[in-house]
């Protein structure tokens, strides 16, 4: 296989304009996104849900407040070794 070039058919590819700026946010936006998606809005939907109970048959969530949270810290499996 043999490449030819010729200096004036030759085209430059380059990152696209918003890459290569000075600002480091096109960079991080696709960090940033991933990051929300998958950790931080997770994270407080486990909150919310922890403050409701499932009802399976009902396909509902009832609101119980502390109630789990007090449950989860007087039983005495929780943090027993």
């Amino acid at each position: 296989m043999c490449i030819i070039c010729i200096y004036g058919d030759q085209k430059s590819y380059s990152l696209p304009s918003i890459m290569t700026s000075d600002s480091s946010l096109p960079w991080l936006l696709p960090l940033i996104t991933m990051l929300v998606v998958f950790a931080i809005i997770p994270f407080f939907y486990n909150i919310y849900l922890s403050f409701h109970e499932f009802v399976p048959l009902k396909r509902a969530l009832i609101f119980v407040g502390w109630d789990n949270w007090i449950k989860l810290f007087t039983d005495g499996v929780f943090g027993a070794h």
